[in-house]
């Protein structure tokens, strides 16, 4: 099934990049979805406080430094979302030829987060509450950076971008993407993308699924070896994903959130 065969294509790409994956983790495609790609993340055993399930080299998270369109993005002066949504539309834009294919082929489209919906969507679902107005204006916002930032990028000469890639719709799905997943990582990336940890929306505790939202959360602590402290300098340190708390009496629960 194409699910299961661009899993192995991650786990594959995940070892060529340094990506550690401990074996306590079972990374596989949830039941019923072979071709959604409903990605499921169960942990085989009991897990302890401080262990180490996983481990990220920062150049392996797609980042606005990290991307091959950052001199695009440089000379622009966009940064922050603007920017890492020009850089996951551009990596997707390449297809194979990003060094990041194989993981945008796990990830979703798009996330359905309201800012997402049309209008009468957004009146018929959200009208009387508070979001109701917030999402209108915040999707109109969207619009005007799209419009003003990146539909001017089509003409740049510093990159020939496919403008099927840079379109509203695809603007909108990689903010709903970098809403959902993204992670700060340091002060020279900023926010991206960070293989692996981003799939853990739902971590078993022997075997059992658990939705995030209801008992964990994980925490990515980040390490480096050189430069955090200085934006001007390359950090290439690591993302390490550890168990940080219990919120369970009897069982050990993986924690998940930027740090």
């Amino acid at each position: 099934m194409a699910a299961t065969r661009r899993m192995r294509a991650f786990k594959r790409w995940m070892k060529c990049q340094g990506i550690e994956c401990s074996d306590a983790l079972h990374l596989a495609i949830a039941k019923g979805s072979a071709e959604s790609l409903s990605v499921s993340v169960e942990a085989l055993c009991d897990l302890r406080l401080g262990d180490v399930v996983g481990r990220i080299p920062k150049q392996s998270c797609l980042t606005v430094k990290t991307t091959g369109a950052h001199q695009l993005i440089e000379e622009s002066q966009l940064g922050g979302n603007l920017g890492l949504s020009i850089a996951v539309m551009y990596e997707k834009s390449i297809g194979p030829q990003s060094p990041w294919f194989q993981y945008l082929q796990l990830l979703p489209p798009f996330e359905s987060i309201p800012m997402l919906w049309s209008f009468p969507e957004i009146d018929s679902f959200l009208s009387g509450t508070e979001l109701h107005k917030t999402v209108k204006e915040d999707k109109a916002l969207f619009y005007e950076d799209w419009k003003e930032c990146i539909e001017p990028l089509l003409g740049s000469a510093l990159l020939e971008l496919n403008p099927n890639f840079f379109s509203i719709q695809e603007y909108f799905a990689a903010r709903s993407l970098i809403s959902s997943r993204s992670f700060e990582i340091d002060k020279y990336h900023g926010f991206g993308m960070v293989p692996l940890a981003d799939l853990q929306n739902a971590i078993g505790v022997s075997g059992q699924l658990i939705p995030i939202n209801t008992t964990i959360a994980v925490l990515v602590v980040t390490t480096s070896v050189s430069g955090y402290d200085f934006m001007d300098e390359e950090d290439i340190g690591t993302y390490t994903i550890k168990v940080v708390d219990n919120l369970r009496t009897s069982n050990k629960i993986l924690l998940h959130q930027a740090s």
